[in-house]
């Protein structure tokens, strides 16, 4: 349950001071370009889930919606402008052991004229095809929207985003 509406959830023991992990709403996007391949980053050295390959985003700030969220975190993350668009899948709860999350994840396009993604906020970005996210090392949170990945289509031709970043 959102205890108000956007920022933070809450469940029994967490109403009641006994888990005292972190909760956290955090929006990802899946940003794909006109050849059907999706943009991946590699969290940090030192990062919580460090190493692993992930959809790009970050937390939800209070009283700001997911999809605002997700278009805020790949300016800040990537350098970069993104139409948001469908959900990938319904939120994911996921807990760890020092925290839990709702992730929202969702499709997007870069905005014609937005620069090329740059690693701002991870190690590096890479543009993967669909049928190879299987064999990159993703959280377990990431499983639902990277099997959505693969069960779709990739987008048709779009703007021009055939820009890399190798």
């Amino acid at each position: 349950m959102l205890s108000n509406g956007s920022d933070i959830f809450e469940d029994e023991l967490y109403r009641e001071g006994l888990d005292t992990r972190a909760h956290l709403e955090i929006a990802a996007v899946a940003i794909e370009d006109d050849e059907g391949r999706v943009l991946v980053a590699r969290r940090r050295a030192g990062a919580h889930l460090a190493g692993l390959y992930e959809l790009p985003g970050g937390k939800v700030r209070p009283g700001e919606t997911p999809e605002a969220a997700a278009a805020r975190e790949a300016r800040e993350e990537l350098g970069v402008e993104v139409e948001v668009g469908r959900r990938l899948v319904p939120p994911v709860d996921h807990e760890y052991p020092d925290r839990a999350v709702r992730l929202h994840f969702f499709a997007a396009r870069l905005r014609p004229g937005s620069p090329a993604p740059r690693p701002l906020g991870s190690a590096e970005v890479r543009w993967v095809a669909r049928a190879l996210l299987r064999e990159l090392p993703f959280p377990a949170a990431n499983a639902s929207a990277t099997e959505a990945l693969l069960r779709e289509p990739g987008p048709g031709p779009g703007p021009d985003q055939r820009r890399s970043t190798k």
